[in-house]
């Protein structure tokens, strides 16, 4: 079967096209990081805990819709075996009719949502950001579609520029006194900007032609995508409604700004190896090759990421945020390292997800998510009934590990991937990321000041990471990467 050209005229299916790739994607994911923390320490300073939460809270609607919106579209982009023009054109017309009804949802279901988490001022929070929909959907079909066409390079750093501008945007309609309200309006602005930048680039890219796709084909795996992740964010939001509910909007305020740490650096890693790796095995399993090795290699690689550097978040994590957002988030600070665990089990959690949607196993996620869902919801309600702000945060870590240990049993019994392969990598790098983040506390706990304390944390983990530099020919990851010809051996 013919490939895909890359906007270079190579085959991007390699070890060195999935780094290039990867590196591309983390560069622009890593200046979009730095520059959302500097608007989270800005927004902090301005917006208290209580509207903070209003909004958080109502993010949570946005959230849940969005798999309706996007309908797995841009997943489905990515895995395609064959991408064509007919293709492209099908899935801009889907992303349109279902951005408009799901705006128009947002506007019918505000007064419920209002009342029941007794929050008047979620209403015009939820009435601006469900404007979004109107230009994410088409947003992201585009430039799914680019980067599946090998154009990697442009679509990092579209992203990184729609991004940009949407947060300028939105920090200058803040300074002009709409408080809290320009936070709504902030995801809207940035997929306005990426649309105009990724459109006329999508129009001149190089694809084939195709017969053409019916919107039932494309609806029907789209679909279970869509069903798929709509669970898996019920999941996720489950803490901060049961702390909404049980210990009000400051709480989840405090919550949100806490999980928010941790989700950006989690969302940067996971979605640069996610655009990297997912081409690649869905090639290898379109040419009927076996997903064995590539998967083992995946996780191996995973589990460093995961585990050392959200180590590394959890140890520097509470004193960084004292700095970042200043007075009056101390309780934010202090849930820092027990959601860098949740962190790092979800990453690893998702990756295998994603070897599965490439494998095309849908009814085996839905039932392991289930199972995730049914125990992050058990353990956040519990916790927020016995008002125990800690233990919620817990919920996630507890959901994903359960179903991170399911996956890899089914994965035995398929003969795809054995646990043992895997113990070594999990073990060698939880054991770096426990270091890293018990000398980045141990060293931030001889100073009270913020940026003392940030300094002494890193400063404490500088042993750590020296020792793991003078052992690294020993260190799993560093063994994977000599072994694909990426480092001198």
């Amino acid at each position: 079967m013919s490939r895909i050209p890359t906007a270079a005229g190579r085959d991007p299916s390699g070890a060195r096209g999935v780094l290039s790739v990867l590196a591309w994607n983390s560069s622009g994911a890593i200046v979009g990081t730095v520059l959302q923390l500097c608007y989270t320490a800005y927004t902090a300073r301005l917006v208290p805990p209580g509207a903070y939460g209003a909004y958080a809270v109502s993010s949570t609607l946005m959230t849940l819709l969005g798999p309706l919106a996007f309908l797995g579209l841009g997943t489905y982009l990515l895995r395609a075996e064959r991408l064509t023009r007919q293709t492209v054109r099908s899935a801009w017309k889907v992303s349109a009719a279902t951005g408009v009804l799901c705006c128009a949802a947002v506007q019918g279901v505000t007064p419920l949502c209002v009342a029941a988490w007794h929050l008047p001022t979620a209403g015009p929070l939820l009435r601006l950001a469900g404007l979004q929909f109107l230009v994410q959907p088409a947003a992201a079909v585009a430039v799914a579609a680019l980067r599946r066409l090998g154009h990697g390079r442009f679509s990092a750093l579209t992203e990184l520029l729609g991004g940009v501008c949407g947060t300028v945007t939105a920090a200058a309609l803040l300074a002009l006194g709409w408080n809290p309200y320009a936070l709504a309006v902030s995801s809207a602005l940035s997929a306005v900007y990426t649309l105009a930048l990724s459109a006329p680039r999508l129009a001149r890219a190089a694809a084939e032609d195709g017969p053409p796709v019916p919107f039932r084909s494309m609806l029907g795996l789209s679909s279970a995508f869509a069903g798929y992740s709509l669970i898996q964010l019920l999941t996720l939001s489950a803490p901060i409604w049961a702390v909404t509910r049980a210990l009000g909007a400051t709480a989840a305020g405090q919550l949100s700004r806490a999980s928010l740490t941790c989700a950006l650096p989690g969302d940067m890693l996971f979605h640069s190896l996610h655009r990297a790796v997912t081409p690649t095995l869905a090639r290898r399993n379109g040419d009927g090759l076996p997903l064995g090795p590539a998967v083992r290699d995946v996780l191996s690689a995973a589990s460093a990421l995961s585990f050392i550097a959200f180590g590394a978040l959890a140890g520097v994590g509470p004193a960084a945020l004292r700095l970042l957002l200043g007075p009056g988030w101390e309780t934010a600070c202090a849930l820092v390292p027990v959601l860098a665990v949740g962190a790092a089990f979800s990453m690893l959690y998702s990756v295998c997800c994603v070897v599965d949607e490439v494998r095309k196993v849908m009814h085996r996620l839905l039932r392991i998510q289930l199972a995730v869902t049914s125990m992050t919801v058990a353990t956040a309600v519990a916790a927020a009934t016995a008002r125990d702000l800690t233990l919620t945060a817990t919920a996630v870590a507890v959901g994903t590990g359960v179903g991170h240990l399911l996956q890899l049993r089914s994965w035995q019994r398929d003969g795809l991937c054995r646990p043992r392969a895997l113990l070594r990598p999990y073990l060698v790098h939880a054991a770096v990321g426990t270091a890293l983040c018990a000398s980045g506390l141990a060293g931030a706990s001889l100073s009270k000041t913020p940026v003392a304390a940030t300094c002494c944390s890193v400063l404490g983990m500088v042993p750590v990471a020296l020792f793991c530099l003078a052992l690294r020919r020993r260190m799993p990851l560093y063994m994977l990467a000599a072994r694909r010809g990426l480092v001198s051996p």
